[in-house]
Formats: C-alpha cells, sequence, structure tokens
C-alpha cells in the first residue's frame, strides 16, 4: 500500500562475532555440553556437622555407634583421607574426599581444579592460600611445579587441537582460489606497557571466522639464566642442561617480538595446518609485514598482500584533524577565526568526522568508487548551508542518513534547516586531510571493510588471565594465552576438554552447568552490544564527554587566576 512506501524498517541485527564464533543458540545444557560426563558434584562440608551426621548412623555390622576421623599424614592438599571406624567392633572402612587424576596416582581431581581454577582468573598460588585460608579449607598443595607443568602441557594440547579446527573451519568458509589462502589479521601484545617488556605474544586470527589460528609467545626471560652466574666455574654440567631447557626465545628490542612472531607463525602455517596466509591486516605503522615479506615463507614468487584495519585508517581522519589543529592554533583563517572553537572545528565535531568517515568505509565494502563517493559526501554534506545546499552526493530515499535527502524524499524542504554546519573557511582548511584520506591506493586497502577488533578482544581476554602488573614467566604466560585461545574459540567449553586432558574423569554437574551458563550470559552481552540502539547510545555518550572536556578546556587558563 501507498501508505507504507515512506516508512522505515529497521535492519535486522546481525549476529555478534561470539555467536558466529560459538554457534551456540540458547539451548539447554543438554543440547551444548551433552557429550560430556557430569555425574558428580562437590560441597563444602563443616566438619563437625559431617561428624554429627556420621555419629547418628549405625555400624553396617554390629550396629554400634561410628566415628569419623581425618587419616594423620595422609593430606594432599585439599584432597584429605577420612576414616569411619565402629567404637564397638572396630569395623572400620576410609576414603579419600577427591578422585585421583586418570594416569598419575599421586595428583588429586581437587588441586588440579583450584590450580586450574586460579590460572582461569590471574591469579597463582600464594592467591590460592588466601582464599583457602579464608574458607577454612586446608591450605593448598605447594607442588606448584609440577601442576604447571601438568596443566602446561595440558592446555597446549587442547589449545592446539582448537586452532587447528579453526583452520578447517576457515579452510571450508573460504571463497579464496585456492581455499587453502586465508585472509588474516595480525598483532602483537606485550606484557609490560612500551617497548621494555620481556614477556609478549603475537596472533594470528581469520578475517571470515574471527576465530585464533596462531599464537607464539615470545619471552627475553629465564629464571635459570638468572642463576648462572652464581654456580661454580667448573660446574658446566649444570650450564649445559640449562641450555637445553633455557626458555628464553627472543633477544633484542622489545618491539621487535611481533616481526619475529609472525614470521614463525608463518612459517609453520603450510606444515602444521596446510594453509597459507595471502592477506595480511595490520596496524598500519606495524612492521612485522615487512618482516614477513623479507622471509618469504611460502617462497619468492608468493606475493602476501597488506590489508589495512579500517578502525586504524578511521582514526587517521582524527588524527590528523586533531594534528591540524594544534598546528593551526593562533593562526586565523580568511573569516578573521581560528580553526577551532565554538560552532568550528571542535573535539567533538572532529570525532564525528572520523566516525562519519569509517562509515563511508565499512558501507562500501568492496565498491572502491563506491567509498571514495561516500567519503566526499561527509565532507559536502558538512559544509552545506540553507543557502548552498551540497548534498548531491549524500544517498537519497526514506533510508539515507541524509536528513536533507530525506525532507526531499517526504517532500517537505521548504521547512528544512541546516544546523551545525561548519564554516566555509573551515572546510577548506580540511580539505587537504580529506584528499590524503580518499587516494585509491589507501582505500583500495580497506575494500575488505574489516577491523583488527577480533585481534584486540583477545588481546583483553589474554591480559585477565595474565595481569599486566604481575611479572610472569614463559610457561604461566602460555597458559594464560591458550586458555584464552580456548574460550575465545569454542567458549567454556573448552575449558572442559582441558579437565579431560589433565585426567579429570568425571566433570561434575556443577562444572558443566556453571560453564554453560557463562557462555549464555556472554552471548547475551555480545547480543546487547550488537544492537543498533545500544551503539548508538554509546557514540551519543562518548560525544556527550567529550564535549564536556572540550567545555573544561576551554574554561581553563593557566595563569589567568
Amino acid at each position: 500500500p501507498a501508505s507504507n512506501q515512506n516508512v522505515v524498517r529497521p535492519r535486522p541485527t546481525p549476529p555478534s562475532a561470539s555467536r558466529k564464533k560459538l554457534g551456540l543458540s540458547l539451548v539447554s545444557e543438554c543440547d551444548h555440553f551433552g557429550e560430556f560426563e557430569a555425574r558428580s558434584r562437590n560441597f563444602i562440608v563443616n566438619f563437625v556437622a559431617l561428624e554429627t551426621l556420621i555419629k547418628n548412623l549405625g555400624c553396617k555390622k554390629c550396629g554400634g555407634v561410628v566415628n569419623i576421623e581425618e587419616v594423620e599424614g595422609e593430606r594432599n592438599g585439599l584432597a584429605s583421607k577420612f576414616c569411619i571406624m565402629c567404637t564397638s567392633c572396630h569395623h572400620d572402612f576410609s576414603v579419600w574426599t577427591s578422585d585421583k587424576c586418570t594416569g598419575r596416582p599421586n595428583m588429586f581431581e581437587t588441586n588440579i581444579r583450584l590450580f586450574y581454577g586460579l590460572r582461569c582468573i590471574g591469579r597463582g598460588l600464594d592467591s590460592g592460600k588466601v582464599l583457602c585460608a579464608l574458607l577454612n579449607l586446608p591450605p593448598p598443595s605447594t607442588a606448584r611445579g609440577k601442576y604447571t607443568d601438568l596443566l602446561h602441557e595440558s592446555i597446549e594440547t587442547v589449545a592446539k587441537g582448537s586452532m587447528a579446527a579453526a583452520a578447517k573451519e576457515a579452510v571450508e568458509l573460504n571463497l579464496n582460489e585456492p581455499n587453502t589462502d586465508l585472509s588474516i589479521a595480525f598483532d602483537g601484545s606485550w606484557q609490560k606497557r612500551g617497548f621494555r617488556s620481556k614477556n609478549g605474544y603475537a596472533t594470528i586470527t581469520n578475517l571470515d571466522t574471527g576465530k585464533v589460528l596462531d599464537t607464539e609467545v615470545l619471552t627475553k626471560f629465564c629464571s635459570g639464566c638468572s642463576k648462572l652466574p652464581k654456580l661454580p666455574p667448573k660446574d658446566n654440567a649444570k650450564k649445559i642442561q640449562h641450555e637445553r631447557n633455557c626458555v628464553k626465545n627472543y633477544e633484542g628490542a622489545s618491539g621487535g617480538m611481533e616481526g619475529v612472531g609472525a614470521v614463525t607463525m608463518f612459517n609453520r602455517s603450510i606444515a602444521e595446518k596446510g594453509v597459507r596466509y595471502m592477506e595480511m591486516l595490520g596496524d598500519g605503522d606495524s612492521k612485522a609485514f615487512e618482516r614477513v615479506k623479507s622471509a618469504q615463507p611460502y617462497g619468492p614468487t608468493f606475493d602476501i598482500r597488506k590489508i589495512e584495519c579500517v578502525g586504524h585508517v578511521e582514526k587517521r581522519m582524527g588524527t590528523r584533524l586533531r594534528n591540524l589543529k594544534q598546528k593551526m592554533k593562533g593562526i586565523k583563517l580568511s573569516d578573521d577565526k581560528p580553526l577551532g572553537g565554538a560552532h568550528r572545528l571542535t573535539d567533538k565535531r572532529i570525532d564525528q568526522l572520523q566516525s562519519y568517515y569509517g562509515k563511508a568505509i565499512r558501507d562500501n565494502s568492496g565498491d572502491l568508487q563506491g567509498m571514495r563517493r561516500a567519503v566526499w559526501a561527509t565532507y559536502c554534506h558538512s559544509r552545506s548551508t540553507d543557502e548552498k545546499p551540497e548534498h548531491q552526493l549524500c544517498p537519497e530515499g526514506p533510508n539515507s542518513w541524509c536528513k536533507y535527502n530525506i525532507a526531499k524524499h517526504e517532500g517537505t524542504l521548504s521547512s528544512f534547516q541546516h544546523k551545525n554546519s561548519l564554516p566555509e573557511p573551515v572546510v577548506e582548511a580540511i580539505r587537504p586531510v580529506y584528499k590524503a584520506l580518499v587516494a585509491p591506493d589507501l582505500l583500495r586497502k580497506c575494500l575488505h571493510g574489516k577491523t583488527q577488533n577480533v585481534n584486540e578482544s583477545f588481546n583483553n581476554v589474554v591480559w585477565t588471565r595474565v595481569p599486566k602488573g604481575t611479572f610472569v614467566g614463559k610457561k604461566t604466560l602460555e597458559i594464560g594465552v591458550w586458555d584464552s585461545v580456548l574460550t575465545f574459540n569454542d567458549g567454556n567449553k573448552g575449558r572442559l576438554h582441558t579437565l579431560q586432558q589433565l585426567g579429570v574423569r568425571d566433570l561434575g554437574k556443577f562444572t558443566v552447568r556453571a560453564l554453560h551458563r557463562l557462555d549464555l550470559e556472554r552471548l547475551r552481552k555480545a547480543e546487547k552490544a550488537a544492537e543498533d540502539m545500544t551503539k548508538d547510545a554509546r557514540v551519543k555518550k562518548r560525544r556527550q564527554m567529550l564535549a564536556e572536556e572540550e567545555d573544561l578546556n576551554e574554561d581553563y587558563c593557566p595563569g589567568g587566576f
């Protein structure tokens, strides 16, 4: 019907990145976690209450009163051995409070669960001691090295399996020819800010699936190396043994870890995953791409292409406009006014122009000319006035972002008024910035419309497992990175596979249920964040904060009071 022609229907919200990765609808835990055995349950029980309960039970042989005691000297961390004995016939029965790990007769499930749980929340044995103390539990096992080695070995196996499965999925979804040539995003991160960090890692994610395909941890530190100078000069055996076990795998400036990590992962992609990385998306200032190009991991005839992160390219608009504003501070334009100031090029307006530039790129993925036209449309739109409207490049129709063209479509131009137009001298001053940022060579690298957001999101996950304020060794960092790979690619279901690899026979009802609920909560939050209304609210709040900050900056005058 004609009455519905002008109705603007909201676009369906695309699925969130988490839903794409997990492929999980809001289903029951039986559907999602049904493959795992989960019958057992653990409880924290007050021993006095347990003792009272046992005393009210009779001996199964003579019916006499029974007592329960902890067997002295048999405790192993959180695992205790209890003995029930009849006071009349002295019949006794003993049981451990925890099962032992399959294939590991000296390791108890409850201890490895605690150790793994602490690492999942970015804590170690010292925090475990405090936790147990406040819960009135026995202190945890002090066999830190033994549990670190076991967890490191097990989680590495599961994480590498997850990344191999992610590579296989990427090949199946890939439209390149051949489909084993993948487009990837690369990023590096350091435990300490700046380029003085002793630890860092690099990550490769697939642009189509958003899953982690590979990761490499690098470190300049080895605790064993620091002890070598203290050894006697004749103690060569220990020095030779240390050389075989040294964990240091990088030397040089910390900033170079990115490049070394990239080359390492490119070099093993065919052997380990059967794929080649054809396109590499990275930071605009990253030297990793040049290192990879020089290394020629796939031979001299294979061309690895550099593509740009749309998010980083978008930020160039804001950076260049702010630099221009700072450079022209104190200089008057043709209207005898400065570039900045009220109703001119404010920080809030720069943020808007940057956002419009990024949207123009994203909305025209795969269309270079459409991308350039859309960028110039935002430029002309910002200078339009009632006397001189310039909306010929803006989209037309009821779904246009341009309110002038919407009014034109609805036949209400006579009452339309332009608001917040930039003065002509300001627009002319920023024109060179636009000319530089619509260069075909630059925008051609953005045709994919992708960002490094996935990698940056992964980095956030890692540094919750390994807090930046606490220095750790290479093994602990690798445990944090690999656990992040599991939950990032597969959700908390990956942690259940790790527990199985550790030798936990029955994963437990509470464990399976809780991890499933965490995945559901992750999906709900991701779906809410993906909604257009939520995004608009975040953008509006950010712009409001910028405006308030700029007002404060204008009011502040050093030495003016």
